[in-house]
């Protein structure tokens, strides 16, 4: 009696199956590449919000009211929904398809750029009487 091992370099995983079959049908690689491109973009926005959820006043976090257990809480939410999302991204990004690696690539940077756009135009530089102080 003998039995047939699988000796294939690439393992057979679902989730790759599942996506080369969807990648190889007639629409499902521009659909596909859209719904990349649009996580990559949320995936952004969920940065962002992060970022925002942090820049509290300290003494406002450091006080036990229900409101600030409650900002934690969705402030975890949140980055743990950012995490799953940059997973799934890299692992679609590991089916090493071209179009799917540029629209998470682009996705990200649009990302970035709509949700970053009053922090793009901020200057941190310092201003005039904070540049005479300095020994530069």
């Amino acid at each position: 009696m003998t039995t047939a091992h699988n000796h294939s370099a690439v393992p057979d995983v679902g989730f790759y199956d599942w996506l080369n079959n969807i990648i190889h049908s007639t629409t499902g690689l521009p659909v596909m590449t859209l719904v990349v491109f649009v996580l990559a973009i949320f995936s952004e926005g969920l940065g962002s919000a992060i970022r925002r959820l942090r820049a509290r006043p300290v003494f406002w976090i450091r006080s036990r009211t229900p409101t600030v257990i409650l900002h934690n809480v969705l402030s975890t939410l949140v980055h743990a929904s950012k995490v799953t999302l940059m997973f799934l991204l890299m692992v679609i990004f590991m089916a090493l398809n071209v179009w799917l690696c540029l629209a998470a690539i682009l996705g990200s940077a649009l990302g970035y750029l709509v949700f970053n756009w009053s922090s793009l135009w901020e200057s941190e530089a310092p201003d005039k009487e904070e540049l005479a102080k300095s020994h530069w």
